[in-house]
């Protein structure tokens, strides 16, 4: 498993809040994912992180924004290698400046998001600002759950004693994708594990949409 920390340069640009679907289609060529348009299986990237929220959309004053890949897959390490030499311009004002292999925490069971990356929950609390314990418990199984399924999906067995415990929530994001809005959770999570299990959900991440650049952990 690696972990590519992506910087990008300096900008006066405004990144807009619809930016997402763009970006998914960036990704999936940089990453040689001939299924475009769907969720890929064997790498996570999370959103373009490092902005403030404006009236327009995200921007950087002081920052140089960055996003992360992670993936399990030579291939897909290797389509990066070969691709983002000629790929640097992901969209307007926004430039690939280098890269780096950061380190993945494999040996600590508390991870968490970016405020730019939330993990997309149950759509039932979209309407709810800040879940209540019972909630917080519902959504701590709804994400066991969604990594089991994930793992069923791809006939991977995973740790059965597997558990996700919230320690803080921050304050939640609005997701525009293309014209869909969802509450993004930002969580702070204690995730309890043998680490093949651990493992997985790094690569896959957690809850909705996780190969479109939400549920990346951190």
């Amino acid at each position: 498993m690696i972990t590519i920390l992506i910087q990008l340069k300096e900008t006066e640009k405004i990144l807009g809040y619809e930016y997402y679907h763009v970006f998914h289609g960036y990704i999936s060529e940089l990453l040689g994912n001939d299924r475009y348009g769907h969720e890929a299986g064997d790498y996570v990237y999370s959103n373009i992180c490092g902005g403030r929220c404006t009236t327009d959309g995200f921007s950087f004053p002081g920052n140089n924004p960055y996003f992360y890949i992670r993936t399990d897959n030579e291939k897909v390490w290797q389509n990066f290698l070969k691709n983002i030499k000629n790929k640097k311009n992901i969209m307007e004002g926004f430039i690939v400046e280098g890269f780096s292999i950061v380190d993945t925490k494999l040996n600590g069971s508390v991870f968490e998001t970016d405020a730019s990356t939330p993990i997309l929950v149950s759509k039932k609390y979209n309407l709810v600002a800040n879940l209540s314990r019972e909630e917080l418990i519902d959504t701590e199984k709804y994400m066991v759950e969604s990594v089991r399924r994930k793992a069923n999906e791809l006939g991977v067995s995973i740790d059965d004693s597997l558990s996700i415990k919230v320690l803080l929530q921050r304050k939640p994001r609005n997701i525009n994708y293309r014209g869909i809005i969802n509450r993004g959770r930002n969580l702070r999570l204690r995730i309890n594990c043998d680490e093949k299990t651990k493992e997985f959900i790094l690569v896959h991440g957690i809850g909705r949409s996780t190969g479109c650049g939400f549920g990346f952990l951190i």
